[in-house]
């Protein structure tokens, strides 16, 4: 039983990582921490999103012009 709660973990991890850009973390979270590292991979950063120099919103690192102020990165 514990054994399959600490495999959907290490999934659910994994899979929370790969979202925000670092799903190798996430795969390691889970791995050690078990169910404890789901709520760690929750409230992680996101490495695909950077903060506008202009207006601090959050956009994509890819982003050429800031959507919200129109302004160039």
């Amino acid at each position: 039983m514990w054994f399959a709660i600490w495999i959907v973990s290490v999934l659910v991890c994994t899979a929370i990582g790969s979202k925000k850009g670092n799903p190798i973390s996430g795969f390691i979270v889970g791995l050690i921490l078990g169910p404890i590292g789901i709520v760690l991979a929750i409230f992680s950063g996101d490495k695909t999103k950077i903060s506008c120099k202009y207006c601090a919103e959050k956009i994509r690192k890819e982003a050429i012009v800031c959507p919200c102020c129109q302004r160039e990165q």
